[in-house]
Parts: structure tokens; sequence; C-alpha cells
């Protein structure tokens, strides 16, 4: 397999100071928007496997967005072709990807045909004629965060998130004014993370953590989920793709040195009771602080 790049997030979501709800947006160039990472084998056998066993599980278009599905189907293999050659090449309707040795047809407006070969679940956003919010209208989500996307399926942001602390006052109406103002061709990106002692991709429940793990397992047991997210304009639709980039990694890798292990104590700080509890700390914040502590120095 070619060399792909290793590196996940960066910065890493954590850093910052005390944690507060942000929008957190940065602009990225098209070359920066999909990442093929040391877990691409992985996650696209999983993506594949998901597809296959229940696709309604994870694939769900509305037929407002049968356009845009198209249209972006064409604007990643356009992306791929531009920006990531040393791993896929299209040629007369095929897409060959080397870092699996496979050649298929690609038909043109095909996502499905695109989407298998990325590591990336995608959103189709498009504002309600009625009341001009954003609603989700199409979803390829493999790989949900304690979500089930038949129950987010053409509701507004604001309810899709109604279980994320502070969403609404903090940035839900500045998200959809964000949405809204973007311009085609614009790429921004943000990031998020939580905590599990379950390191599957598709987890469609939250499941409260164990309170027993002692402090010298801490990093072991944990995982962190790290989101890479990233949101445009699709220039002839007109929808809103938004795409997230999921890494799982153990809490000892991604806490790696004492600043790592300082920069998650001061966000620990900032987060109040029901913020711990959507990230999952809740349940274990007295080991983790401990755990934390120890490895600060």
């Amino acid at each position: 397999m070619p060399a792909v790049n290793a590196e996940p997030i960066t910065p890493m979501p954590f850093r910052g100071g005390p944690f507060r709800v942000r929008m957190g947006l940065t602009p990225i160039q098209p070359a920066d928007w999909l990442v093929i990472g040391p877990d691409y084998a992985g996650q696209i056998a999983e993506k594949r496997r998901l597809i296959a066993a229940d696709r309604a599980a994870v694939w769900q278009m509305l037929p407002q967005a049968d356009g845009a599905a198209a249209e972006l189907a064409d604007v990643l293999a356009a992306n791929l072709a531009a920006h990531h050659g040393a791993h896929f090449a299209l040629d007369a309707g095929r897409l060959e990807n080397r870092l699996l040795g496979e050649s298929e047809a690609l038909p043109q407006g095909d996502l499905g045909a695109v989407i298998r070969h990325l590591q990336e679940d995608f959103c189709l956003l498009r504002p309600d004629a009625g009341d001009g919010l954003y609603r989700l209208t199409g979803a390829s989500l493999c790989f949900p965060a304690n979500w089930k996307l038949a129950e987010k399926l053409g509701r507004p942001l604001i309810a899709i998130h109604e279980h994320v602390p502070d969403y609404e006052p903090a940035v839900g109406a500045g998200v959809d004014r964000f949405l809204q103002r973007l311009d085609a061709g614009r790429l921004v990106t943000r990031a998020n993370w939580l905590l599990s002692d379950e390191p599957a991709l598709f987890q469609l429940g939250k499941r409260p953590l164990a309170h027993t793990i002692p402090v010298a397992e801490i990093g072991r047991k944990l995982a962190m989920r790290l989101e890479r997210q990233c949101f445009c304009r699709l220039p002839e639709t007109g929808a809103v793709v938004f795409s997230i980039r999921t890494f799982v990694h153990r809490l000892d890798e991604v806490v790696a040195t004492p600043t790592d292990a300082r920069d998650l104590l001061a966000a620990l700080s900032g987060m109040d009771g029901p913020a711990l509890a959507y990230r999952h700390i809740g349940p274990v914040l007295p080991q983790l602080t401990d755990w934390l502590e120890s490895r600060a120095g």
C-alpha cells in the first residue's frame, strides 16, 4: 500500500483552554478536504460491511436530495483525481483505487460508487422553503456518534442537536446564519471529540461508561473519538455538504505528552455536568483527572 498521511487532526480540538461551545471554524483548501490515513483499509472495510448489512441504517436520501447527491459524487471524484493522484486515478469512467488494488466503474453522479472509497461520511443540508432553516435532506452516515440517521432525516439542525448541551443558546442561530452566507467553493473545518470505552465506529445509542475503570487503566481502556467536520456549498444545487472524518485512538496515544495532559485538564475545567455527560466523561471524571494529573508533571 502506498504511504498515507498519519496525522489525525491538527490542532487537537481539546486544546485552547477551558471548554466552551463554539463553532471554531478554520478555512481550508480543496486539497485538504478528504483525509486518507493509516486507518484507511480498516475503515473502508467496515463502511462496506455496514452498507451491505443494512443500507437503510447508513444511507437515506429524501427526494429533494437527489440532485445534490449526484453533484456531490462528481465533486468528490474530481477532488480525488486532482488532489489524491498518488492513491486514485479516473480514466474512461473507471476509478482506480491503488490503496486497495481495485478498479471499478464510476458512473457520473453515482454517490454510492464514490463514497465506498472514502473514509468520510457525508450529510446534505438544504434550507426549508417555509422557515429558511437548514434541514438534513440526505446522508451517507456509516460512523454515527450515538445518533440514528432515520431519526434525524428531514429535521432542522436545532432539532438534530437537541441533546447537545448549550447548542441552541450558544451557536444554534449562528450555525444557520453561517450556512446561509457560505459561498460556493469555500471550505471550512472544525473538530469535535468525546470519550468512550467502546472503539466501534458505528454507534447508535449512548452507553454510560463504567464507573470502575482503575486510574492506571484509563489511558488503555478509554478511546478518544475525534471528528474532523467540514462544510462546503455545492455550486450548482446550492446544497451544503457536511462531511465527517472520524478518528478513534486510545487515550494514552492522544495524550502522549505532559502538554497534552495539561491541555485536556484545562478543557475539562470548563465543562459542567451536561457537557461532561454528553462527552461520556462524567462517570470516570475522578479517575480521568487523577490520570491526567499524573501525566501532566
